[in-house]
């Protein structure tokens, strides 16, 4: 069921969007995006000896839709965009994204069955680039039943079988697998649950005669708690990678946590520790944003060792809203130490409500990481002013000056000045943020983790 161009993906949202549509309740929400950029770029394509300017005219459309009945939960959301060039330097292209997620509960509190799709566009460090160099299209499938026995009322056990399938449009990397899932949930107290967990998936690559086969086994306890302004979720444990009969194992741990300060402040902690591979860090970005841009995921068959942690503080008032963010990665692939990497960085923004219908808007990040296939150090800063003018109800109109520098210790240095001014139209009604679990996938695919009897939200 992969799909393999951009017009399987309009097809494929258009025939979710409407079996959701089609179905028997009321929808809880849609929005509907449009969008049109003009961005002037003096050095387009990045090249400090040859630099060449540009205008780029850019088309933006979304659809936003979700539904939430008593037999069926489901969020999508489908965008597209296309970027063609004033002066021809580069050839028109578009860039379709699909995020889809839906929860069928076949028996209530008993039996149901998942389905998440993500479709977008992979390159190597985009850094913001109008036509970024050696991206490629990604889809990522996942669907399953989820089988639920109560143990009385606070204790259940649940049974997951998953199936995934995963296309990459340019590597030959596709692949299939098959997992199941084991877990022993309690409730502990009003507000917090507890977990034993056990999984196991194969790895079937397409190319037997470039990759071979792996198997991932993951064994954790989860605890889940929410209290006051306080949540979090910790998953500690052990993952192992057997390849040709041979085991490595590293430890699992991975913490979510986040705290509301007062009414105006937020504060916020990620960290993950253990086996992870390029589909699944495409997923959780993908899942993560609402953008169809680029993500920076290296491609790479295999799973790699990973560490990556990161935290933020928000802050919001009626006229000013501000955050702070820092993060850091580390990512060693087992089968291939060339494509090692690790990075390091931190982004700030702040929005200044001047007046009712303008705001002004500061934006920065820096980030620092290292290729070993490449034994390059690279620096990449951009910062940023804008600009927002509410034109109507649901139209703005975003003016933006950017500039974007990269120093590489081999050389690959460059700056680039861009101007960009924005029309965009947004309407939604009753829509809900996508509620977004970054434990799936990283600890077990489960909906409703750690709460007998429950279907939960498997997003």
């Amino acid at each position: 069921m992969s799909i393999t161009s951009a017009s399987g993906v309009a097809a494929y949202a258009v025939a979710v969007s409407m079996a959701l549509a089609n179905s028997s309740a009321t929808a809880d929400g849609w929005s509907r995006a449009l969008g049109l950029t003009a961005a002037f770029s003096d050095n387009v394509n990045r090249d400090s000896n040859n630099p060449r300017s540009d205008i780029a005219y850019i088309g933006e459309v979304g659809l936003g839709y979700q539904r939430n009945t008593a037999a069926l939960t489901a969020d999508l959301d489908a965008n597209y965009r296309y970027i063609g060039y004033a002066r021809d330097t580069f050839g028109g292209q578009g860039y379709p994204g699909l995020a889809a997620i839906a929860e069928l509960r076949i028996l209530p509190e008993r039996l149901s069955w998942h389905l998440e799709d993500v479709y977008g566009q992979v390159a190597p460090s985009p850094f913001g680039a109008l036509n970024p160099q050696g991206d490629q299209d990604i889809n990522y499938l996942t669907t399953g039943p989820t089988l639920t026995l109560p143990l009385g009322s606070l204790t259940a056990v649940n049974l997951t079988g998953e199936y995934a399938n995963t296309y990459y449009s340019e590597s030959d990397l596709d692949n299939r697998q098959l997992g199941g899932t084991v877990q022993l949930a309690r409730r502990w107290g009003a507000r917090r649950d507890l977990s034993l967990n056990y999984s196991r998936k194969k790895i079937d690559y397409d190319r037997d005669d470039l990759f071979q086969d792996y198997v991932i086994d993951k064994a954790f306890a989860r605890l889940e708690s929410t209290v006051r302004r306080t949540s979090f979720a910790i998953d500690a444990g052990s993952m192992s990678y057997e390849i040709d009969g041979a085991r490595r194992s590293v430890p699992l741990l991975a913490v979510t946590a986040y705290r509301q300060v007062g009414t105006r402040a937020r504060i916020g902690i990620d960290y993950f520790q253990g086996y992870s591979d390029s589909a699944e860090a495409f997923r959780l970005d993908r899942l993560g944003r609402a953008s169809p841009t680029e993500q920076d995921v290296i491609v790479e068959a295999g799973p790699s060792r990973s560490k990556q942690a990161s935290g933020f503080v928000s802050l919001g008032t009626p006229r000013l809203t501000a955050q702070l963010s820092i993060h850091y990665a580390n990512d060693e692939f087992e089968q291939n130490h060339d494509s090692d990497r690790r990075s390091r960085g931190a982004a700030a923004e702040a929005s200044l409500q001047i007046s009712p219908r303008t705001a002004l808007n500061a934006f920065g990040s820096i980030e620092r990481f290292k290729e070993r296939r490449l034994d390059d150090d690279v620096d990449d800063t951009f910062v940023g002013l804008g600009v927002l003018y509410q034109l109507t109800t649901y139209s703005t109109l975003d003016l933006k000056a950017v500039r974007f520098e990269r120093d590489s210790t081999l050389g690959a240095d460059f700056t680039e000045d861009r101007i960009s001014l924005t029309w965009q139209y947004r309407k939604s009604t009753q829509l809900r943020p996508r509620t977004y679990n970054p434990f799936r996938g990283r600890g077990v695919p489960l909906p409703g983790a750690g709460r007998p009897g429950g279907a939960g939200d498997r997003a």
